[in-house]
């Protein structure tokens, strides 16, 4: 099971290999994965910046933390990344103030997930590294919970 420091150094080496030109969807593993914040990108397409609290992001990355806290070891979510592009350009910042991000996902997570949430910069571009430990107990993101709760209730109405 890897440590923090080196599900950081993974994710440091992915971005670098990002940055030499690889195209991203080919260094995602188990361990690192390229996200986008939610709000980020509009129907159209166009990129834009959204507030540094801005509750969807938090609640998207909630869930991809649950999620990556459910494997044997962990993983670390590399914000700011274009998982569809290569290169440099792929590199298209994160705004999340890191420290309301972490506690954003301590509460919207049951049982309530600690992460390590650090601001890095490359190439003049802000990224959030969210290490994320694995879980000792399953961990659900409490809107996937709810989601869950109004499909069913949907379906009982039936």
């Amino acid at each position: 099971m890897p440590t923090s420091a080196e599900r950081r150094q993974a994710a440091l080496e992915a971005i670098d290999w990002v940055m030499a030109g690889g195209p991203v969807r080919d260094c995602e593993s188990e361990l690192v994965d390229f996200k986008e914040e939610s709000g980020t990108v509009d129907r159209s397409g166009r990129r834009g910046e959204v507030s540094d609290q801005h509750e969807p992001a938090a609640v998207a990355l909630a869930a991809e933390a649950a999620c990556m806290a459910n494997t044997a070891q962990g993983g670390i979510l590399v914000v700011g990344v274009d998982d569809k592009a290569s290169g440099i350009s792929s590199l298209v910042g994160a705004y999340s103030d890191a420290d309301w991000l972490r506690r954003r996902i301590w509460a919207l997570t049951q049982p309530n997930l600690t992460v390590d949430v650090e601001e890095v910069q490359r190439a003049g571009v802000r990224l959030l590294l969210v290490n994320v430990p694995d879980a000792l107990e399953e961990v659900r993101s409490v809107e996937r919970m709810k989601d869950n709760l109004q499909a069913n209730v949907s379906h009982e109405l039936r």
